[in-house]
């Protein structure tokens, strides 16, 4: 045997620049398998190789989720800058109302 058959998950996702949600999505749908010892999930380094294998057999799935991630950034960088700009105004309207000036404090 040729090294070992299995890698915890954080090993696994470290060594191959996979992150733990990506991985847990494929352990979900099947494209990877796994098994537990007490808390901690082992992937199957076999079931990794015969995923790379049928990609390479029928061809590397198109990439549909670009669009809609870049439409949620925009959306949310929009929706921040609203946000921000509402704080700033409250921010001057509390300043404006607790401006004292030297003549409320009768000097």
């Amino acid at each position: 045997m040729d090294g070992p058959i299995s890698l915890p998950l954080k090993a696994f996702c470290g060594l191959h620049r996979l992150g733990v949600t990506k991985t847990r999505e494929m352990l979900k749908t099947g494209e990877l398998q796994a098994f537990r010892v007490g808390r901690n999930v082992h992937i199957l380094l076999r079931s990794y190789h015969e995923y790379i294998e049928r990609q390479l057999r029928d061809g590397m799935p198109d990439y549909t989720k670009t669009k809609a991630a870049v439409s949620a950034r925009r959306n949310i960088r929009q929706y921040r800058r609203g946000h921000k700009e509402k704080q700033q105004d409250a921010v001057r309207r509390a300043e404006k109302s607790a401006a004292v000036t030297l003549e409320d404090l009768g000097l």
